[in-house]
């Protein structure tokens, strides 16, 4: 295995030295992401993860919501310093290496809803990011899109205004993962599932979360009512449901404009997902409840 200690930042590194036991080699999990995280073996067998977030701030607020969740599916942080973090290393397989059945969506749904349905504390510092997407965010983001040429003007037109047709009066905002999606779970020999990714977790409207898995993770309709009805068994999912165009607007539309900054070669699957979505609304707008079926895959 590669040593690549020396790519650990000065914060990752002071909370290895912190340890007992010598680093013996540390591996990147990803280069894509920005917020860098390393599968690290120490010379008494013990292995961890590590991770490099942006901002101290950003450190503090996963510790916070992983603390304040304290669930066994979603890691424990071992230890903090600034803008580092430590957790136990999870082994199992990504879910996106192993066949999606209904048994398994629905526990995946389960999950999710573990998440939804922690209470905030009454101390919680973290303010949402937004409960749902403002008339002006999304004209913005629309136009961003327009300008980058992957969608167009009169494309942009539609969805704003089915986004706005549908939103919300008011939005329940709790502890959201942020990026709830195959990649980011595995199951153990055991069958446990693990959220083993979790540096997009924040406070916002959890139906735009729900929003931000359709986008990021395409189901047949089967596996979708699966997922959900595992979902309503914690937190109930009628809400999102109703206002799908709008959730899912705002999640595509979102990630298509982050993908765009940070990875412009990958803005396929967003924009694929809104034109899906257009697709099914060019002579009429069925119920959210209709057209997230027919927004599903085959």
């Amino acid at each position: 295995m590669h040593d690549c200690s020396h790519q650990l930042s000065e914060d990752l590194s002071w909370l290895v030295r912190a340890l007992e036991s010598p680093l013996v080699a540390a591996t990147p999990l990803s280069v894509l992401s920005v917020s860098p995280a390393f599968h690290l073996e120490f010379l008494d067998g013990r292995v961890l993860k590590g991770r490099q977030l942006r901002s101290t701030m950003e450190a503090e607020r996963i510790e916070y919501i992983l603390r304040s969740v304290g669930h066994p599916c979603f890691p424990h942080v071992l230890a903090r310093h600034r803008t580092a973090i430590l957790n136990d290393w999870i082994d199992g397989t990504p879910l996106n290496h192993v066949p999606l059945t209904p048994d398994l969506a629905r526990r995946c749904g389960a999950l999710h809803a573990v998440l939804h349905s922690s209470p905030l504390p009454a101390d919680n510092p973290y303010q949402p990011r937004s409960a749902h997407r403002s008339a002006g965010r999304l004209r913005q983001e629309l136009d961003q899109l327009v300008r980058a040429g992957l969608i167009e003007e009169r494309e942009a037109r539609v969805l704003l205004a089915l986004a706005l047709d549908h939103a919300p009066a008011i939005s329940a905002v709790g502890f959201v993962h942020g990026d709830f999606c195959s990649e980011n779970i595995v199951q153990r020999e055991s069958g446990e599932l693990c959220v083993v990714d979790n540096d997009t977790l924040t406070v916002d409207a959890m139906d735009y979360d729900l929003g931000r898995s359709w986008y990021r993770w395409p189901m047949s309709p089967p596996l979708r009512a699966a997922y959900l009805a595992g979902y309503d068994s914690g937190r109930s999912s009628h809400d999102f449901v109703t206002h799908f165009p709008h959730w899912a607007i705002a999640a595509a539309v979102a990630g298509a404009v982050f993908r765009l900054r940070h990875r412009p070669q990958s803005t396929d699957a967003p924009i694929s997902r809104l034109r899906l979505v257009l697709r099914h609304c060019t002579s009429s707008v069925p119920t959210g409840e209709v057209l997230l079926r027919l927004c599903e895959s085959p």
